[in-house]
């Protein structure tokens, strides 16, 4: 797979998650468990440098950003309380940890590697599995230490 391609998937595994989905809707509106709103909304603004790191990784490998789409389905989660949601962006966040997986043996099975696309996905894979750990975390009460602990 070709490192623009590889950009491109990523761009959307992270552009179109359900986490910024919900960044983007009245989430932080409702009632509910504000720990975990705060996180979510934190977790929301790390994705959005991401993605943008994305982009422009994106630009100098002469890819360009599409356009993204929510899928559909999100439009569900409108109704559903914080605490339930969590679980579902965990659950999100450890499908798309499998998909940057499968990219990155992509990568590297057709030996058109690059090391910037490479640690992007690296980085991805590694913090989607690591947000996901850490909201399950607290939707049993135990509050991730953070990294400057």
């Amino acid at each position: 797979m070709k490192p623009s391609e590889s950009l491109g998937r990523l761009f959307c595994v992270v552009g179109e998650s359900l986490l910024l989905y919900l960044g983007d809707s009245s989430l932080w509106s409702h009632p509910g468990n504000e720990k975990l709103k705060e996180s979510l909304s934190d977790l929301v603004a790390v994705n959005r440098s991401l993605l943008s790191r994305i982009a422009s990784a994106m630009a100098t490998s002469e890819g360009t950003p599409q356009v993204l789409e929510y899928p559909i389905r999100f439009t569900a989660t409108h109704d559903l309380d914080v605490e339930f949601l969590s679980g579902v962006v965990a659950s999100d966040f450890r499908a798309r940890s499998e998909t940057c997986s499968e990219l990155l043996r992509l990568c590297h099975a057709d030996d058109q590697s690059d090391a910037l696309v490479s640690s992007l996905l690296q980085e991805v894979r590694d913090s989607t599995l690591e947000y996901a750990v850490q909201l399950e975390q607290l939707r049993r009460g135990i509050h991730p230490l953070s990294a400057a602990e």
